[in-house]
Parts: C-alpha cells; structure tokens; sequence
C-alpha cells in the first residue's frame, strides 16, 4: 500500500560548475561536458548537506548528461542509494545555437536574437524550445517520477529547465525576468507540498575561504580592494565582540562574509548593489542583502523585543547593514580610521551638487551610527 507522501520534500539541484571552454558565454546544452575541479568540490558540499537532512529513503533522479549524473553520484552514495536517470531532464534545447557565443548568435541570427529578449520565457531557439516548453516536459517527468515513488524525491538537472520549471510555481512576477530567479552552480530549490519554499540557495558555510578566493580571482577584485575587505571584517570583529559583551548578537558569519565582498564591484556604479546581485545568484541571499544595503544602510528604530538583535524594551537597535555600513566608515582601505578623517579622504571625489549631498548624508548616518553604538557600549569606540 503506498504511504501518505503529502509532507514529502522535492530537492530540485543543479549540476557543479561544468569544464568548460574559457571563450566567454556561450549557448550549450546538450554538449556533454563533465564537472570541473570545482564543480566536483561543489557536488561533495551539496552532496553532504543533503545527507545530513536524513534523505536516507530518498529517490535521486538525474538528466543523463555527464555535469548532472556525475552531481547525483555524490549525492546518491553520499545518502546510501543509486542514481536514475530520465532524458525528460536533459537541459532546455538550444537547438542550432549549441556551442556559439552570445555574439556567433547576435552576429548571424540577429532578428531572433532579438526576439529572444523581448519574450524570453517563451521565445523557441530554432531547432530548440522555449522556457515555457522546457518547463513543461520537466514538470511532467517530475509529476510521474512522484507518482511512482514514495519518500522525498531528489531532481539533478539544469538552470534552464529548472527556471522553465518554476515559472509556474510563482516564484517571479515577470515571466520574462526568469533570469532573476536564483539558480547557482550546485544550487538547492526546495519544494515542500509541490510548492516552492526556498529557492536556488546554498548554505551560507559553503561560502568559506577558498570559494571567496576564487570569487575574487574571477572578478580580478584589485589587491588593495582586498585588503581594504580584510580591514573592515576584522574591526568589524573587534565591534561585534564588544557589542556581544552588552548582550546584543549578531549573525558574525554573515556579516564576516558581507565585509570580505561588499567591494568587490567597487570600480563600476552601484557598485554595492551590483555585489548583492552577484552574491545572490551565487546562492546566498543573506549575504547578498547585506552587501546591497550597507552603503546605504538603513537607521536604527524600534526594534520589537522578540526581533534578532534586540535589547529588549523596545530600545533603539542598529541593523546588521549598520554594523557593516559604520564599519566600511572606519577602514580607509586597510587602516582603522576616525569617521572625519575617513570622509575627508572622500569628500575630494565628489564633483556633483548631488554627490555632494549624498556624501554629506553618508557622513550624517555614520556620526548617527557611531553615537548609538557608544551609548550601547557607554565609551568611546
């Protein structure tokens, strides 16, 4: 007799990082390329976190392709089971575009190229499918496979087919900014009774070290912009520490990990937007949101007693983007700095009327912030 599997959890994961050619973006998709050297270390990582979620039971299905089943291999001897494969997960078919860079395509096809961008979720690559049809096979196999096993069903495929996929979950207002919706190397997108709970993440310790390394060597992140992260995390520590001697805590590993990236766009515009959007598609949203709001980090306000950081009786409490936004304030690249002295330095590259007033309301936020964490820690900083 077939158990109730109405609380079961569906796993839908994305392959490692694929070995693939070093000549910029290009459309692939039934090229069978195998994991890299990172994207084998991706796989492990996902591989163990799934199994420390008591998946022993679970079923593990994968698309055939190499980058896929060689993820659910991790996967499957890591929780103790085998793989399955299903075609009907193979990655959304890019047709006669496989294998040519963005401008192969831009270059001969440039009408549908165009197309494409005007109505992505439903535009078909000729010789491919749309989103929308890719979306669609998938959801069948994933109705099927459900239909004929018990437990929690673990799905290793592709970004695109996984994005086709959810677009009919609701999970983005705009069908055609499927793009949006996070979907990182060895990325987990949780649903729980068919709908969706979590959405292309990673757990925040997978972000350790060596990941932040590679991800400065791929943005080329200039050396003093490094040291310059390395200086905030570490008086970012040393405040926190003091801070959690008055009883108020914050998530240090996030902030820690929000202060080594939070510049590493800090050469182009928005450039603390730009991060967050990049870390977010990395798969971690916490991080993500820190780094997008700290250079323009919000006021302290009343903080309800049961809230994260709270002192109690409703007193005024700084936001974790506060920590991280005050300490920025107080590292000129890697040297510990007063606020004056560090918006002294500054205030020479502003050359607008507007970056003027926007500098001036940065220094304000930062002598507001400085005050509230002295009167917290009843002493100077």
């Amino acid at each position: 007799m077939k158990k109730d599997n109405k609380d079961r959890k569906i796993y839908l994961i994305r392959h490692g990082e694929p070995e693939v050619p070093a000549f910029g973006r290009f459309f692939y998709s039934a090229t069978d390329y195998p994991l890299s050297h990172d994207g084998r270390i991706e796989a492990g990582q996902t591989a163990e976190w799934l199994g420390e979620q008591c998946l022993s039971c679970a079923t593990v299905v994968s698309s055939p392709l190499k980058r896929s089943r060689q993820t659910a291999e991790y996967i499957a001897d890591r929780i103790g089971t085998s793989v399955i494969t299903d075609e009907r997960f193979r990655e959304i078919s890019c047709g006669e575009w496989e294998g040519l860079t963005f401008d192969e395509v831009m270059e001969r096809y440039p009408d549908e190229f165009a197309s494409r961008g005007k109505a992505l979720a439903s535009y078909k690559i000729p010789g491919g499918e749309s989103f929308f049809e890719a979306g669609a096979r998938f959801g069948e196999a994933l109705a099927e496979i459900c239909n004929r096993y018990d437990g929690d069903i673990i799905i290793v495929a592709h970004a695109g087919v996984i994005r086709g996929y959810l677009l009919g979950c609701d999970v983005i207002d705009d069908l055609d900014d499927l793009f949006s919706i996070p979907m990182p190397y060895a990325g987990i997108t949780i649903l729980n009774n068919g709908k969706p709970e979590k959405v292309g993440f990673k757990p925040l310790h997978f972000l350790n070290e060596t990941q932040i390394q590679r991800i400065y060597r791929k943005w080329e992140v200039p050396d003093h912009i490094i040291r310059h992260m390395k200086g905030v995390a570490d008086y970012q520590d040393k405040l926190l520490d003091r801070l959690e001697e008055k009883g108020i805590r914050y998530d240090r590993d996030a902030l820690r990990k929000a202060a080594l990236l939070h510049d590493i766009r800090r050469l182009y515009p928005d450039h603390a937007e730009e991060a967050g959007t990049f870390v977010r598609e990395w798969g971690y949203p916490e991080v993500a949101s820190l780094i997008a709001n700290h250079h323009s980090a919000c006021s302290y306000e009343i903080v309800e007693e049961n809230e994260t950081s709270s002192c109690g009786n409703g007193e005024r409490l700084l936001h974790a983007e506060d920590i991280l936004f005050y300490a920025d304030k107080r590292v000129r690249e890697d040297r510990v700095v007063s606020v004056a002295e560090r918006f002294e330095a500054s205030r020479g590259n502003c050359t607008t009327p507007e970056a003027v007033e926007k500098h001036a309301l940065l220094y304000n936020r930062s002598v507001e912030i400085e005050k509230r964490i002295e009167e917290i820690l009843k002493g100077e900083i």
